[in-house]
């Protein structure tokens, strides 16, 4: 019933408030996050409430690891789903977390290096920061990271290849000549020393044809051998929703 909700919610607070130590409160908090999420037919999670709880926790304990894990997971969900102007929270929480682990001399993780490169790609990106260059440098540096912590997983070096292509833009501004030619090379050089370390080939063979296909799309009669080379692809990789979509972009 609601009413236990409010009455459980109650209790937490009580224990909170007669708490005689930082350890005690933070526990009571956590699991107080944790019944703030609770999902029954007459509760939805409260978000907002849990956000709160680990908050709290890190205004007792600024470098608490587990309450900046729980933040940077939720506000990373929120950015990767669309959220852009969220990706400066990531960010943040991203950075403290690797601020506690350098002092620990603990590594990073997973979590946390998908985060902090994706923040830096997606904050230089958008344009509106100052040091466009020095955080495209960062997610080159966070990914190579990652690449080796990972190198099965075909997202890191789709990351990589559009930390690439975005520098090589930057630097072509710049007055570099050929940079955005030259990233072009390095990605395909990538992409195709990648199709030995995934197990998901198609995924990879995928990316590669979508940067072909912004590049045939400007001669009209390429596209021709480009989707006949697309459909052995297609044909090789049938579980590849990613090979299909490139394939019917290709004829609009």
């Amino acid at each position: 019933k609601e009413g236990d909700f409010e009455i459980a919610d109650g209790y937490y607070r009580k224990a909170y408030g007669h708490s005689d130590s930082d350890e005690s409160k933070i526990k009571i908090l956590f699991e107080m996050s944790e019944f703030h999420l609770t999902a029954t037919p007459k509760h939805e999670p409260n978000w907002r409430n849990a956000i709160s709880c680990w908050n709290t926790v890190l205004n007792i304990d600024p470098q608490h690891v587990e309450a900046h894990r729980k933040l940077l997971d939720y506000f990373y969900q929120l950015a990767d789903n669309g959220n852009a102007s969220v990706w400066k929270l990531v960010n943040e929480h991203a950075g403290k977390l690797m601020e506690v682990f350098e002092k620990t001399q603990q590594q990073p993780g997973q979590l946390v290096l998908t985060a902090k490169s994706r923040a830096s790609l997606e904050m230089s990106r958008a344009g509106s920061e100052t040091n466009r260059d020095e955080l495209a440098e960062q997610a080159l540096q966070y990914l190579d990271q990652l690449k080796k912590l990972t190198p099965e997983d075909p997202k890191v070096y789709r990351y990589i290849a559009e930390a690439m292509m975005l520098k090589g833009e930057l630097d072509e501004t710049k007055g570099i000549q050929d940079a955005r030619t030259a990233a072009q090379k390095n990605i395909e050089t990538l992409l195709a020393s990648a199709l030995e370390s995934v197990t998901d080939k198609g995924t990879i063979e995928a990316y590669r044809m979508d940067m072909e296909l912004a590049q045939v799309q400007r001669d009209p009669n390429t596209i021709p051998a480009f989707r006949k080379k697309m459909e052995s692809l297609v044909a090789a990789y049938p579980n590849s929703d990613l090979l299909y979509f490139t394939l019917s972009t290709s004829y609009e």
